[in-house]
C-alpha cells in the first residue's frame, strides 16, 4: 500500500511533504556517510569527485528553498559519488626491501598502487639516482635507499639498492 497521508501534530502531511522529508532524509544521510569517511583511504581522483558532490550537497541541504527535486538530485549525486570511491591501494606487493644491481644498470621499482600521480621517488645519495617513475640508475658503487612516497596516503615504503662494480 502506498501512504499517502502521515498524521503529525495534529494535521495531515501530504505525498509532497511525504516526498520532501524522505529526500532530506536521504541527502543527510549521505552527508553524514561522506563525513564519516577518512580521505587519505581513497584515491585522490575519486576522493576530488565526493568531495565535490558533497560540496554541493551542503549547499542545498543549508537551503531552506531548496525545492524536493534538488534535493534528491544533490542526494543522488552524491550517494553516487560515495558509490564510485575507491579504496586505495599503495603496498609493496613483490617489491623486495633490497636489489643488488651493477654500477651503469638500470632497475624498475614496482609499487603497487592505483593513485599514481601522488607517488614521488627519492634517492638518499648521488649512487643512485631515480626518476618519477621509479627507474633507478645505478651511478656509482655503494649503496642507495630509495623512498617511495605516496603524498596522498601519506604512507612510504624504502628499497635499498645494493652498486656493484
Amino acid at each position: 500500500a502506498v501512504v499517502s497521508q502521515i498524521a503529525v501534530y495534529n494535521r495531515i502531511l501530504s505525498a509532497a511533504e511525504i516526498g520532501e522529508l524522505t529526500a532530506k532524509a536521504d541527502l543527510e544521510a549521505a552527508i553524514a556517510k561522506y563525513e564519516s569517511l577518512t580521505m587519505n583511504n581513497y584515491t585522490f581522483a575519486s576522493w576530488t569527485a565526493a568531495q565535490s558532490a558533497y560540496g554541493a550537497a551542503i549547499v542545498v541541504d543549508a537551503n531552506a528553498a531548496a525545492t524536493q527535486a534538488e534535493v534528491r538530485q544533490a542526494a543522488v549525486a552524491l550517494w553516487a559519488a560515495l558509490d564510485a570511491l575507491k579504496g586505495l591501494e599503495f603496498d609493496r606487493g613483490s617489491q623486495p626491501a633490497s636489489v643488488t644491481i651493477r654500477k651503469g644498470m638500470k632497475y624498475q621499482i614496482n609499487i603497487q598502487s592505483n593513485n599514481p600521480d601522488t607517488l614521488f621517488y627519492i634517492s638518499s645519495n648521488a649512487n643512485a639516482t631515480v626518476d618519477a617513475n621509479g627507474l633507478v640508475t645505478a651511478v656509482k658503487t655503494g649503496s642507495a635507499v630509495i623512498t617511495v612516497i605516496d603524498s596522498w596516503a601519506q604512507q612510504y615504503f624504502t628499497v635499498t639498492i645494493n652498486i656493484t662494480s
